[in-house]
């Protein structure tokens, strides 16, 4: 909540960017705020799952179990890559990208490098599903 609080509302830099107002008191006791967990996660990470709860607990915090509808996320990366190799342009077409210290196959450089050739119709394909998404699980 600190985090979203603090990058809540408008975005003069981002044209996508659209008014909202987060409405939170940092100086609030968090006793009895509910935590969400996807339990699939947490057994598949067994070292993370009883002290993460333990804590959670020991703080006054309800865990909750959460869910999402089985779709294709992953299909969503088409829109971070091209976000993310939009954003970094300079740096890459200048070539400085070659100057970033980590450079395996699966390193930021390379994905801004490899973004550059995301298809129009996968962005557009993928913002389609991502509005779709957060239409239908604005409840979830």
């Amino acid at each position: 909540m600190l985090v979203l609080h603090a990058i809540s509302g408008p975005d003069a830099g981002d044209l996508g960017s659209v008014p909202s107002h987060l409405d939170f008191d940092a100086g609030r006791d968090i006793k009895g705020l509910k935590v969400g967990y996807f339990p699939a996660w947490m057994a598949a990470r067994h070292r993370c799952r009883s002290p993460c709860a333990g804590a959670a607990g020991k703080l006054g915090l309800q865990s909750v179990q959460v869910s999402l509808p089985d779709w294709p996320y992953n299909s969503l990366n088409a829109i971070i890559f091209a976000e993310s190799a939009a954003a970094f342009e300079e740096l890459t077409l200048s070539r400085q990208v070659d100057q970033l210290k980590v450079q395996v196959p699966d390193a930021w450089p390379n994905t801004f490098r490899q973004s550059r050739f995301v298809s129009a119709v996968d962005y557009v394909q993928a913002d389609r599903f991502r509005r779709l998404s957060r239409r239908k699980c604005s409840g979830c």
